[in-house]
């Protein structure tokens, strides 16, 4: 029962329904840690007061780097992969939840500055949402009998188009019954992985390439979005304990952070294109 609910809720709508609130929300907390920010009032040019504002601003950018990865793995996650089954739902629910408490923390992080308690609960908030968005990754890559059924439906389009041509009837003739003989074993992980690739190098050469193609952008994402989750919690964790110690060690340690983000971004990229370029 539950699986048809969950089925129901998270189709083609439920899903586009649930990535705009979780931009929503991202958005609304995003904006109360700026307004929680206290603009002092100034009598003069006090550099004390203003070192203060400093202070306030330094957490907000850390906060605001969390939730923009947060942001960035979420929205990746659902263009390459998707998103079903109450599962998933429920791990998006609670992460939801997660992020509506991050500016209560952030908040907390500017009046208690120098409380390393108070940092690592901060620090073991984010990794929490990192958890979260790893067991929404496991659930995509393991959704293989929503995706076979959407694959199947695309190969059933595609095969109508082969016998237009009447040197490939055979041949649509031989692909239509693999493809009946593995939606029957559908359900059997095993044999219906077998009798699928089996079937996929039945077809034609460009639509192969297309599935290839495919296939490689799904991994190409896929390690972009672990090396980001990476990534992201060391320079979060790194720059909650500059701020420790002095905040204006905390730039440097974003801005090699960003850095190597992009550099493992790049990398994996020119990885993943050598790879493509080899096995054609």
């Amino acid at each position: 029962m539950s699986e048809v609910v969950g089925r129901h809720a998270m189709g083609e709508g439920g899903r586009g329904r649930l990535e705009a609130l979780f931009d929503a929300i991202i958005a609304i907390a995003m904006t109360m840690m700026a307004l929680e920010i206290t603009v002092p009032h100034l009598s003069g040019f006090d550099l004390g007061e203003l070192g203060s504002l400093g202070g306030e601003i330094t957490v907000y950018l850390i906060s605001y780097v969390v939730l923009a990865s947060v942001w960035v793995v979420h929205a990746t996650l659902y263009s390459s992969y998707g998103a079903s089954g109450m599962e998933a739902m429920v791990v998006n629910l609670a992460l939801m939840f997660v992020v509506t408490i991050f500016p209560i923390l952030t908040r907390a992080m500017s009046e208690y500055p120098g409380n390393v308690l108070l940092a690592c609960l901060y620090v073991g908030t984010y990794l929490l949402m990192e958890v979260m968005l790893l067991a929404m990754i496991g659930l995509a890559k393991h959704r293989d009998h929503g995706e076979r059924r959407h694959q199947f439906e695309d190969i059933k389009a595609l095969l109508q188009a082969l016998p237009a041509v009447p040197a490939e009837g055979s041949r649509a003739a031989d692909v239509a019954n693999r493809a009946n003989l593995a939606e029957k074993y559908r359900d059997d992980k095993d044999v219906s992985a077998h009798l699928f690739h089996e079937l996929i190098m039945s077809l034609p050469q460009p639509i192969q390439d297309i599935h290839r193609g495919k296939q490689y952008r799904q991994d190409l994402s896929f390690r972009r979005l672990i090396g980001g989750l990476v990534i992201g919690f060391v320079t979060v964790a790194a720059s909650v304990a500059a701020l420790l110690v002095d905040r204006f060690l905390c730039y440097p340690a974003l801005l090699i952070g960003g850095a190597a983000l992009l550099m493992d971004s790049a990398r994996v990229g020119v990885h993943y294109e050598t790879r493509m370029k080899e096995n054609h």
